[in-house]
Parts: structure tokens; C-alpha cells; sequence
């Protein structure tokens, strides 16, 4: 049998959604004597030999795909191949078959520099986590310079948001775990975002953030409650209140006990609907777990989202935002909102100096000095902080300093913007240019709208949330999570003991991270364990006290996060209030 038809049978096994793009017949590859010596002396000098996760960008005639197993212990392999042509080539040049099998490696062929986000979507934290080598095969480059150089771009671009995102998840994994169990009762006793979804279709939403510039124009969102949806994010809360201004829609999302601060001496009305991210801070929801109109802003990051989504058999899960101006978005486009307009939404500094956030946000502070790089700030309890800057385009067309973290959260913000067909108003007047939208003041905008045709405050009182029977069901199998968690525990432990043979000790190891019971109640204090290497990516005489040592660590972890389940879970009950007329 030919290398082809091997390749082609395993390509039907593994990869079957290649074969609707190549031919069943066998293609003709002429050899080049030199080729093989030409790609073996370049890998020997661009490859590291440290790095255990490589991403090849143009495969040649598969002679680089071979040569790099012999060169690196490879862990993760991307392959990305612009021509099909070429790729069926290498098909009739090597055999695959053991490439095809292994899950470790990716293969991306004619995948669109645009969408390599998809295509790295299972390993891009993997990259992040560990590094990884870029290499660029020569003739690929130089027949698809366009192709190859604009896929590097758009991987470092998805790499540096991934660690971005990553550094933040690893940094706050324990706290967003216990901020999740003890939400647990709040999050049933709300709204799940099926009640919501295009609650408010073709209405404005105006996206009201913490800039600095909201001091400037806040006074004209007065009028704009009765002719769009106010969706106010936490840290610009103080500032409406002050103003007399009354939000339809309150987003927190931050865990941080810091915030905290922003709810110290606030009284919410009745009447707003008071959307929390299941792993905000566990203080906040319940400050106003009496309130009547609450929606839990269910994503895609936490395991018991899914879970719930299942169990209560809603359909939709928001996606999961990077900070609470991006989750109000998000949440705006979900209820259907058209146009979405930015308000105090700077992701930028004041060139001329002054405060970096609304001057009633509990964490704007008095910038005392910065340079092209370096910022110096002073707190309202008069510490002074440093921070690195950057320059990003401005409103005005001039560059204006920026904090690291606004950078990407603006990058992303314009990605989202270039990809909604929905109308994006920058009433912000100051700040970051967001490509894509259009710049307008806020009181143009205001008075360009319409009043709205229906009462947004009867549409919020519309909302039904989780009836008893459903929180007592759901009570009972978070029961039974628990006590299969319990069962896996002791497996653990025994693991830990060195009770149980290598072998066994590797199934329940494996279990522990895979088991889709424990992923719903520890994800997160699960997901550090996760970037660890695999059990076949440890030297056979290090098995044993690899899995004796990250035993006993998830052992003492799960039985610290079991009881505070077993204490929460026992205090569920029905707590909804039906507002008082």
C-alpha cells in the first residue's frame, strides 16, 4: 500500500473532514535530492531543542514534520499548511499515519490566517502556559509570504491575549473557587440568561463605564433612560447616583474583595436588574440577595454553568468577558440592544493629567507624572503606585498613554466591533479610539433618539426566575456530586498513600482532572493541576512520585473545598422576593 492510501485511511479515522477537500487518487511528488539535506540543516539551526510545543507554518513535502519529532520531544505540535496541494503532496511523500493518530498534534490546512483562533482553540493555553517555537518552513515563506506572515501575526496577537487571560485565571483560580460555592444559593435563587435573551431587541443600550471623560457628560444621560437601556457597570455606579440617575441594568463581575468598595453606602432600587458573574465577590450578592430582579451572568468558563444549563435544560450561556465594561457589552447585545453606545468608556489616561477613573469610583486615582512608558499615580489614601504605559490612537488622532491591560482590552473590544452587525456609538468624547465605531457626543446622541415605545421597567419585572421545585431538584444532585467528589477523594488519598498500584494511581489521577462531577464543583481550583504535563509525559522512573506528590496536594484540596460544598449546598433554599406594590 502507497504512503497516499495509508495516509488517506488514517486521514478517514482521525481526520475525516480533510477528505472532503482531497484527492482519493494518488498525486505525483517528484524528489529533490537535495530538499531533505536543505530542511535537516535548517531545523538544525533554528530549532531549540528546550522547546516541547512547536508550531510548523508550511510542512514543505513533509520531510520538516518527520525531522522535528527527531529533533524535540514534542508535546504539542501545530501544523498549518496554506495549500491543500502542497499538503497532499507530503501525503504521497511520508507516511502520517502515526501523526494523524496523535492527539497532540494539530493539523490546520487552508485554514484562513483570520481564523487560526479556532484553530488553536484547545491548545492556545497549553501555549501560553509553557511557550512555544514558531517556525517558518522557507519555500512556504517565500511562495506565501502574505499567508504565513499574517497567520504569525494573528497567533502572537491570540497568544499574548491568551496569557493575558491566563496569568489572571492562575492568579485568581482559589478565590474564583470559593467565590462559586458560596454564591451557589444566589445563583439558583436568579434568573439564567435564557429569560433575558433579546429582552430588549432593536432597543439603544448605552454602555456607561468608568472613564474619567463620564464627569463631563454624565449630566446628559438624564434624559437617555427613556430612550435607551442603561447598563452601568459597578465602578460608574456612584457617579449616576450622585447625579440623580437611575440605571435599568447594574453589571459586577470583578471576585476581588476590593470590589467591594464600590457597593460601601449604596442602596439599590427595587426596580434595577442586578446582573453578578456566578464568581464576583461572595459579599455582594449577598448585600442584595433581597432584591427581586437578579440575573446571573451564566458564561462559558465555569463547569457548573454547564452544568446548570443541562440540569435546568436552558440553551444559552453568555461569553466570558475580560472585564465588567466588556461583560455589559456583551450582555447589551444579548438582549438584542441595536445601536450599543459607549459612555465614559476612555480604555486611555488624560494626556493633560487628572484622574484616571470618574472622580466618585472608589478606585480612581490622581496621576502625579508619566513618560512615554511609566506612569506614576496616587490613590485616594495617598498611596503612590507605578505603571508601565503604552500609546494607543486617540479620539483626537493623537496618541494618548494607556495602561497594558486597557491595550487589550481595547484590541479585543475593536475585534468584537469588526465582527457584530449592530450600530457602535463612541459617546465617550476622549479616550481610545475604538476602530469601527462611530464618534459622536453624548448629547447628540441622546437627542438624536427616539423615546422608547414600552416601559423597560415592566420588561424587568417580567422576568421569572428559578421556581422552587427546580432549586430543590438541583439541591439534591449537587448532592450527589458531592458524594461521588467524597468517593474520589478517598481515591486520591489512597493514590497519595502510595496505596495503589502506578498504574491505578495514573486512572485515578487522570480521573481526578477529567471527571465531569469534580470538574463541576472544583474547575477552577482544578485547572492549575491541568497544565501540568500528562502522565505519558513523564519519564518512566518519575511516574511514581509525580503522581505520590500532586496526590497529596489535591487530596488536602479537595478536602478543603468539599466541605465548604457540603456547608453551602446544605444551606440552599428558596429565597426569592416578589417586589412589594
Amino acid at each position: 500500500m502507497s504512503f497516499y492510501q495509508k495516509n488517506i485511511e488514517a486521514i478517514a479515522k482521525y481526520h475525516p473532514r480533510f477528505l472532503s477537500f482531497l484527492p482519493q487518487h494518488q498525486v505525483i511528488s517528484r524528489t529533490d535530492p537535495t530538499e531533505f539535506l536543505s530542511i535537516r540543516d535548517w531545523l538544525r539551526r533554528a530549532v531549540d531543542p528546550q522547546s516541547t510545543q512547536v508550531i510548523l507554518m508550511g510542512i514543505g513535502k513533509g520531510i520538516p514534520i518527520k525531522l522535528l519529532f527527531r529533533y524535540v520531544a514534542v508535546t504539542n505540535f501545530i501544523i498549518i499548511e496554506q495549500s491543500v496541494e502542497r499538503f497532499a503532496e507530503a501525503l504521497a511523500r511520508e507516511d502520517f499515519t502515526a501523526e494523524f493518530a496523535n492527539r497532540h498534534v494539530v493539523w490546520l490546512i487552508g485554514v484562513p490566517a483570520s481564523r487560526m483562533e479556532t484553530g488553536l482553540k484547545f491548545v492556545k493555553t497549553s501555549l501560553a502556559a509553557h511557550g512555544f517555537q514558531l517556525l517558518q518552513e522557507p519555500s512556504a515563506l517565500r511562495e506565501h509570504p502574505t499567508y504565513y506572515n499574517a497567520a504569525a501575526r494573528e497567533i502572537r496577537k491570540i497568544m499574548v491575549l491568551e496569557s493575558f487571560h491566563l496569568r489572571a485565571r492562575l492568579a485568581r483560580a482559589h478565590l474564583v473557587q470559593r467565590n462559586l460555592i458560596r454564591n451557589v444559593s444566589v445563583i439558583l435563587n436568579s434568573c439564567t440568561p435564557d429569560t433575558v435573551v433579546n429582552l430588549f431587541s432593536h432597543s439603544p443600550a448605552f454602555i456607561i463605564a468608568a472613564g474619567p471623560s463620564l464627569d463631563k457628560n454624565v449630566v446628559h444621560l438624564k434624559k437617555a433612560g427613556e430612550r435607551g437601556i442603561l447598563f452601568c457597570v459597578d465602578t460608574a455606579l456612584r457617579t449616576l447616583q450622585n447625579h440623580e440617575i437611575q440605571p435599568h441594568v447594574l453589571i459586577t463581575c470583578d471576585p476581588t474583595a476590593e470590589n467591594v468598595r464600590h457597593f460601601d453606602g449604596i442602596d439599590l432600587s427595587e426596580d434595577i436588574l442586578f446582573a453578578f458573574s456566578p464568581d464576583v465577590h461572595e459579599e455582594i450578592p449577598r448585600r442584595y440577595d433581597r432584591l427581586p430582579h437578579r440575573l446571573c451572568l451564566l458564561d462559558q468558563s465555569a463547569r457548573i454553568a454547564f452544568w446548570l444549563k443541562e440540569f435546568f435544560g436552558f440553551h444559552y450561556l453568555l461569553d466570558r468577558p475580560m472585564h465588567v465594561s466588556e461583560a455589559a457589552i456583551y450582555l447589551a447585545l444579548f438582549m438584542g440592544c441595536d445601536p450599543i453606545i459607549f459612555v465614559g468608556l476612555d480604555l486611555a489616561l488624560p494626556v493633560s493629567g487628572g484622574a484616571t477613573h470618574t472622580a466618585f469610583g472608589a478606585h480612581s486615582s490622581l496621576i502625579r507624572e508619566y513618560s512615554d512608558t511609566i506612569i506614576k499615580v496616587q490613590t485616594k489614601e495617598g498611596q503612590l503606585t507605578e505603571h508601565a504605559v503604552v500609546k494607543v490612537d486617540g479620539q483626537n488622532g493623537l496618541p494618548v498613554p494607556t495602561f497594558y491591560s486597557f491595550q487589550i482590552y481595547l484590541t479585543k473590544l475593536e475585534e468584537l466591533i469588526a465582527t457584530k452587525n449592530v450600530s457602535w456609538i463612541d459617546a465617550t468624547e476622549g479616550g481610545a479610539l475604538k476602530k469601527g465605531s462611530r464618534i459622536q457626543s453624548l448629547e447628540q446622541t441622546v437627542d438624536h433618539l427616539e423615546s422608547l415605545d414600552f416601559s423597560v421597567w415592566e420588561r424587568i419585572r417580567s422576568l421569572q426566575p428559578t421556581d422552587k421545585v427546580k432549586i430543590e431538584f438541583s439541591k439534591s444532585a449537587l448532592q450527589d456530586c458531592l458524594a461521588h467528589g467524597k468517593d474520589m477523594m478517598n481515591l486520591v488519598d489512597q493514590a497519595a498513600s502510595g496505596n495503589l498500584c502506578e498504574q491505578e494511581a495514573a486512572r485515578v489521577w487522570w480521573n481526578f482532572l477529567k471527571d465531569s462531577q469534580i470538574r463541576t464543583l472544583l474547575d477552577h481550583a482544578v485547572f492549575p493541576y491541568q497544565l501540568l504535563p500528562s502522565i505519558d509525559q513523564i519519564a518512566n522512573e518519575n511516574r511514581a512520585e509525580f503522581l505520590r506528590k500532586q496526590s497529596r496536594d489535591a487530596a488536602a484540596l479537595m478536602k478543603e473545598y468539599l466541605s465548604l460544598w457540603e456547608r453551602e449546598i446544605e444551606s440552599i433554599h428558596f429565597t426569592n422576593h416578589v417586589r412589594k406594590t
